[in-house]
């Protein structure tokens, strides 16, 4: 399993820079989404998007939010899709989220 990056509930979740498509633009009609999925219980949370550019993505999810999250290993969904569904790439990153110190 790849490295577990740490996260302490109730927290923003974020992640930035984040080259989707090869770091490249993608082609028009194509739309980015990121998912952080709870490995146990298969629960699903969308992060908002915001494009910064150069192919690369800033993915957000707010402490309201994070706050109720159970505790354990969470991974990213993060998806590049043209309007059909059709993905271009698929990245996964880990977290081990945990109460705050």
């Amino acid at each position: 399993m790849a490295e577990m990056i740490p996260f302490a509930r109730g927290a923003t979740w974020s992640m930035s820079d984040v080259p989707v498509g090869g770091g490249q633009a993608l082609p028009v009609g194509w739309s980015v989404s990121c998912e952080m999925v709870h490995d146990r219980s298969g629960g699903r949370w969308s992060a908002s998007v915001r494009d910064l550019g150069g192919g690369e993505y800033e993915f957000r999810i707010l402490p309201e939010v994070t706050a109720a999250w159970p505790r354990g290993v969470f991974f990213t969904s993060i998806r590049a899709s043209d309007g059909a569904g059709e993905a271009l790439q698929h990245e996964t990153y880990f977290f081990f989220v945990k109460d705050k110190p």
